[in-house]
């Protein structure tokens, strides 16, 4: 059985190819620019060249993220907060997760989930780019460092700068001022993951903290945003490569699910 999960995000669109709901056969990544049904198109060609397979093959495609209704291949679209608490706890098995931090190009957010992966409860930040990826992507540009080298740079901090403000244009004015002060470029950048970490953890009380906490989204990739999450909570953070797919494999799996349902109902 053939399932494969779309997550069409506003920073990135991801695609996962399932086999029988357990195995990873094939992926594709790639930025979320133009057209996101176009995109999701590219994507899907995509994961089927990776896994060696025609379309016609393919039993079920399930769309999630801000642009799942766009897909014109999907059967079924999910919500993007549903999808991540099922694929985080695929991807977390090992340790039955409940505290999910999902950061995103736009948002961030925190969620409880159950044992099945079902999201019991979530708080979300989505008012300002300042405690989301976005908020990074800008300050790369600012501060002339490249993506690629931006986790490693603030590594390199031995001083992290806070960010205070909630507002991103004011955040933006912040980092302009510590530039001007003659602030190593690293002790900025550690202290931007830190202020986005001090932002997450207040979506996590809100949940109330009581456990490790398990890594969603494109910032799994960065290892300055585990240390600063580990810097300003009281609790493990764990993180996965495959996380950053979390959502495409929760939509995989429900995509599964449903069609299981269809099936023994026709039979």
């Amino acid at each position: 059985m053939i399932t494969i999960g779309m997550d069409i995000g506003t920073g990135s669109t991801k695609g996962i190819v399932l086999e029988d709901n357990q195995k990873i056969i094939g992926r594709a990544l790639m930025p979320t620019k133009g057209s996101p049904s176009a995109m999701a198109t590219k994507v899907l060609n995509e994961c089927l060249k990776n896994a060696k397979l025609d379309i016609n093959e393919v039993d079920y495609v399930a769309s999630t993220g801000y642009g799942r209704y766009m897909m014109e291949e999907r059967k079924i679209q999910i919500s993007d907060l549903t999808t991540t608490g099922r694929g985080a706890k695929f991807i977390y098995s090992d340790y039955n997760p409940e505290l999910v931090l999902d950061i995103g190009t736009q948002s961030s957010r925190a969620l409880r989930i159950d044992e099945r992966g079902k999201v019991i409860q979530f708080k979300m930040n989505e008012r300002c780019a300042a405690g989301s990826g976005r908020f990074i992507e800008r300050c790369s540009k600012y501060l002339t460092v490249p993506m690629e080298k931006i986790s490693d740079t603030a590594l390199a901090g031995e001083n992290p700068q806070r960010i205070s403000s909630v507002c991103a244009v004011l955040s933006e004015t912040e980092i302009i001022n510590h530039v001007s002060l003659g602030t190593p470029v690293e002790d900025i950048l550690m202290g931007v993951f830190v202020s986005i970490a001090d932002r997450a953890g207040t979506l996590l009380r809100r949940l109330k903290m009581d456990d490790d906490v398990y890594l969603a989204g494109g910032l799994v990739h960065m290892p300055a945003m585990k240390k600063a999450l580990e810097s300003v909570l009281d609790h493990g953070v764990h993180s996965h490569p495959d996380a950053h797919y979390a959502a495409a494999i929760g939509a995989a799996r429900l995509g599964y699910q449903r069609l299981m349902k269809q099936r023994a109902i026709a039979q």
